[in-house]
């Protein structure tokens, strides 16, 4: 399975596997395991709301096995 990222600012295009075992984790916390920059001050606990993909989702709520689509989009990559 794959997630294309993609980096708004430097137009930047990544497509990163994961596999059944990455489905529990958030997408913060397996971007962060790829050395994927994201932003968060909070540690994940949805206070900050700076981890930001997609316009208007967090990505320490969503698990991999949630998304339900294949493009997640940054603004500052």
């Amino acid at each position: 399975m794959f997630i294309k990222l993609i980096g708004e600012a430097s137009k930047t295009i990544k497509t990163i596997e994961f596999v059944n075992k990455d489905l529990d984790k958030t997408l913060l916390d397996f971007l962060r395991e790829q050395s994927i920059p994201i932003a968060s001050s909070c540690s994940g606990r949805a206070q900050c709301k700076k981890c930001v993909f997609n316009e208007d989702q967090l990505s320490c709520e969503i698990k991999m096995s949630q998304l339900n689509q294949s493009e997640i989009r940054v603004s500052y990559l």
